[in-house]
């Protein structure tokens, strides 16, 4: 890994509704650009809200960039054993 091709994310927990496709718009553009720049390796939480969106959009983005990496950096091996189910399943796509 080389640190200065690495991004990280963070973000809140809850994205409002009414901010969500922005979010997601921008949030893609930004690490499509990264990619262009020759970062390759992205690390997120994996905590619900804009961790997973990060991750989802890195493994989306994987599908055409085969090069890059996802890293989960969790916090803990429970992280999402009180998550309801549908949040349980998106998580284990993302492992």
């Amino acid at each position: 890994m080389a640190r200065d091709k690495s991004c990280c994310f963070t973000g809140h927990r809850v994205i409002p509704q009414e901010s969500y496709y922005r979010v997601l718009f921008l949030l893609r553009q930004n690490v499509e650009n990264k990619i262009k720049e020759g970062y390759t390796d992205f690390y997120t939480g994996g905590a619900l809200g804009f961790d997973t969106l990060a991750a989802l959009t890195v493994l989306r983005l994987k599908m055409v960039y085969k090069n890059i990496k996802l890293h989960l950096v969790l916090p803990c091996i429970s992280q999402a054993d009180k998550w309801s189910s549908e949040d349980k399943r998106m998580y284990e796509r993302i492992k």
